[in-house]
């Protein structure tokens, strides 16, 4: 939905967190709504959007599952001449998103766990193997830029590979002990950054990369100073 409202660790009633209005009122934001669609075959984009529109709300916070509910919202958006100052969501940065809404997505941000200016250096086959390492291999197997789409499976598999070498055996029992025992000093190294986790299992100091779709292009706006590239943050959204 468009906040998500509380999140629990599976299994259990604990919650995780709170956006709303939770994390949100602690910021000092207001929340005007807090609105969950299906999680399978909805289709009422533009009532949704109608919904928001006499909320008042200036800014949204859409917690999509896909790449085309992203565009489905925008669209909606877009249809009905609804103007917030910004629109933050949790998918989009995939290319089929931008070609889809065209310039609607100009000013648009959604959260990431990549991008190409994040260069982390990881860990592949026990040597060094950076987020440029990855593109340009990405670039040389298939003839385009990879996006997170790509970039988050690869992660995933230096980091089992790290775990597979380290706990020395495929045993599930042995590779779930190596992961917990990670630390900040000892971490899993990936393109996606350095990870080790609490005790729920929750990444530690592993905030999203915020992205925008500017001119066409995705650009990573924050953190600020941590890498080179970094764009300025385009405020308020342009409208459509």
């Amino acid at each position: 939905g468009l906040l998500g409202g509380k999140v629990k660790l599976p299994g259990s009633k604990k919650i995780v967190g709170d956006l709303a209005p939770g994390y949100f009122k602690n910021l000092g934001l207001k929340v005007v709504l807090n609105e969950k669609w299906p999680e399978e075959g909805f289709s009422d984009w533009i009532t949704l959007a109608n919904t928001v529109k006499r909320s008042g709300a200036d800014m949204i916070v859409a917690l999509t599952a896909s790449a085309e509910e992203a565009v489905q919202l925008t669209r909606s958006f877009q249809t009905i001449k609804y103007h917030p100052k910004l629109i933050w969501m949790s998918q989009g940065t995939q290319t089929e998103y931008q070609e889809s809404v065209g310039s609607a997505a100009e000013g648009v941000l959604i959260h990431s766990s990549w991008h190409p200016v994040a260069n982390w250096k990881g860990v592949l086959s026990g040597n060094s193997f950076s987020n440029s390492d990855f593109i340009a291999a990405f670039k040389s197997a298939h003839g385009k830029e990879p996006d997170e789409d790509q970039a988050i499976p690869f992660a995933l598999c230096q980091g089992m590979e790290q775990a597979v070498r380290g706990a020395g055996t495929t045993d599930n029992s042995k590779i779930s002990a190596w992961l917990k025992a990670r630390t900040k000093a000892y971490p899993v190294k990936t393109i996606l950054g350095d990870f080790h986790w609490d005790k729920r299992g929750l990444p530690i100091d592993r905030p999203h990369l915020m992205t925008q779709w500017q001119g066409g292009k995705l650009k990573f706006v924050y953190p600020l100073g941590e890498f080179d590239g970094t764009s300025k943050l385009i405020y308020p959204k342009p409208k459509w």
